[in-house]
């Protein structure tokens, strides 16, 4: 069986999936066309991408017959560019259904959409259509140089292309497209939030989900200068020492793809896995600053106006817009793992003989959107403070492995979100629904990949209780706690979509975060409502609040007066 869709920009066709004999579904594969301008766009960059459409090499395919591309491989030499959508739809149904628009996650220069990760039989029991994408990473999607003929921050502006094509394509899926819902995890999550964000997306979804990841994350969002010494420096790792963005831009279309992605990641002296690994103990200070700052080099960023023929997708810095009040106002559920940070320090779990090189560069810990610069005495009385909260000012040791975790997901995931979660509940007027995966079970992602044993659920970990993903190890018995905790979190994600109300039955009672009533969803191996006062995070939260405060109170004095008129 196959149909083919083709509109001005965008060709797909449609396969049929079967579980044994029997045909459940179609899964549709959809490219959408970008426009090129020789090997520049005013779209970005983009280099031999790969066109899922007539390749057919072992690259793009999966146990369905078809994966479509990760931005990054670059391997054949045609000249379409395209970004691959991926429909997944029950042909039987007659009805207009809820659709589930889907971003990947990889901090913004890795990942994909396939369903080696991302497969969709759970949510599809439900009768939703589920869209997955993918969109440009690293430098191909986020090379943020203003003043050039570059698109900045076109891997965002490849979701929303994506997203106007579900909404006028969708209702050939048995799609209702007043009824979409954005989710995303971890670049995902923070992208979702983006497009709340974003004057560009109004209207094109009625509701989203952002797992592990907002747009205030201090690895989310970088200023437009930043940006530029990011891109530079990119350059210099390419062998030049230009310090003029024409020049820069003439070098990066210049250079094949694969050099270009390869050096890319040459730049990141950290590996994504091994994000906080510490350098040897005989670096100097400005080479641990700069390994800091290279984590996420490529990320979205401001854009001050807007270039012929280009969209304005970033208006304001995220924390601004939010204060604003000035965004999509829609139902939102947000939240993230209670072990979110164990990702980020395999290196130690892995190495005990790091303890004193972490001991030594306390300072690292200090987060970048502070903006205060290595060595500086703000910087280095913070990392006191981080020492004496987290660690009890005690050498740090084995015995410290909890409150390391602790402290990494809390800068990266926990307080971002935490202070997301109150702009929302303050300046918007649509529900916000909360959450804290903290069920410890044999199913995720670290689990299948890492083999951690320390306990808790670390960041990605609740994917694999949305997503039947190929790459996954783990079975669990029909009657089993995973079981019931997939089967609640299916029911309720797909029930939200539905119609903004994530309540499935009276046995749990998910209610909106509000000022007077702090509750939140605490998912564990029996879901309860909580309220954030019994939370152990609340301490740490405050912490941050106190950290942040001196800086606000200077750039953000609105944001700092709306925190401490509830504190």
């Amino acid at each position: 069986m196959e149909r083919v869709v083709d509109t001005n920009q965008l060709k797909g066709r449609v396969y049929a999936l079967f579980v044994g004999n029997r045909m459940v579904q179609d899964v549709t594969l959809v490219i959408v066309r970008l426009p090129m301008m020789e090997r520049s766009s005013r779209h970005g960059i983009m280099f031999n991408v790969l066109h899922a459409l007539t390749n057919t090499s072992s690259s793009v395919s999966s146990r369905y017959g078809i994966l479509f591309n990760v931005p990054q491989v670059l391997t054949n030499t045609s000249s379409n560019a395209s970004l691959a959508v991926m429909v997944l739809t029950n042909t039987s149904s007659n009805a207009s259904l809820a659709v589930m628009v889907f971003i990947h996650g990889g901090e913004f220069y890795t990942g994909s959409g396939c369903t080696d990760l991302y497969g969709p039989e759970y949510l599809m029991e439900e009768d939703v259509v589920l869209v997955t994408l993918n969109y440009r990473l690293g430098v191909l999607g986020f090379l943020g140089v203003a003043n050039s003929n570059v698109s900045i921050n076109a891997g965002l502006k490849d979701q929303l292309a994506a997203l106007k094509w579900v909404n006028e394509n969708i209702g050939n899926f048995s799609g209702d497209r007043s009824k979409i819902t954005l989710f995303g995890q971890n670049a995902g999550g923070s992208s979702v939030e983006y497009h709340i964000l974003s004057p560009a997306s109004k209207g094109l979804f009625q509701r989203a989900i952002s797992q592990s990841g907002n747009a205030v994350d201090p690895w989310a969002f970088v200023d437009s200068e930043v940006a530029k010494e990011r891109a530079l420096r990119l350059g210099q790792a390419l062998g030049t020492n230009a310090t003029n963005v024409d020049e820069l831009v003439q070098l990066l279309q210049n250079t094949p793809g694969d050099e270009l992605v390869n050096k890319q990641l040459q730049a990141q002296s950290l590996q994504l896995a091994n994000a906080l690994v510490v350098l040897s103990s005989t670096a100097e200070d400005e080479e641990i600053e700069e390994s800091y700052k290279r984590l996420y080099p490529f990320v979205p960023t401001l854009e001050s106006s807007s270039q012929e023929g280009d969209i304005v997708f970033v208006t304001g810095k995220p924390l601004l817009v939010l204060l604003s009040g000035k965004y999509n106002v829609i139902p939102y559920i947000t939240g993230v793992n209670t072990e979110e940070g164990k990702l980020y320090v395999m290196d130690v779990i892995a190495n005990e003989t790091l303890w004193d090189e972490y001991e030594e560069t306390l300072e690292r810990f200090v987060p970048n959107d502070l903006g205060y610069a290595w060595g500086s005495s703000q910087s280095v009385a913070v990392a006191k403070k981080i020492k004496k909260f987290y660690f009890n000012d005690r050498t740090l040791s084995n015995s410290s492995l909890s409150s390391l975790v602790d402290l990494v997901g809390d800068i990266m995931f926990s307080y971002p979100h935490h202070t997301s979660v109150l702009l929302h509940v303050l300046k918007g007027n649509a529900p916000v629904y909360v959450y804290g995966f903290g069920y410890d079970g044999r199913l995720g992602l670290t689990r299948d990949f890492y083999n951690f044993t320390f306990p808790g659920p670390a960041h990605m970990d609740e994917l694999e209780y949305l997503f039947n993903g190929t790459r996954f190890s783990t079975e669990v018995e029909p009657n089993s706690t995973e079981a019931f905790i997939r089967e609640k979190m299916v029911t309720m994600w797909t029930k939200f979509s539905k119609d903004g109300n994530p309540n499935p039955d009276s046995d749990t009672k998910w209610n909106p975060l509000t000022l007077l009533s702090h509750t939140y969803l605490d998912i564990t191996s029996n879901p309860r409502v909580a309220l954030t006062s019994e939370d152990s995070e609340t301490g740490r939260m405050n912490f941050w609040t106190a950290i942040y405060l001196p800086v606000w109170l200077t750039s953000f004095p609105n944001l700092a007066a709306l925190f401490l008129s509830i504190a």
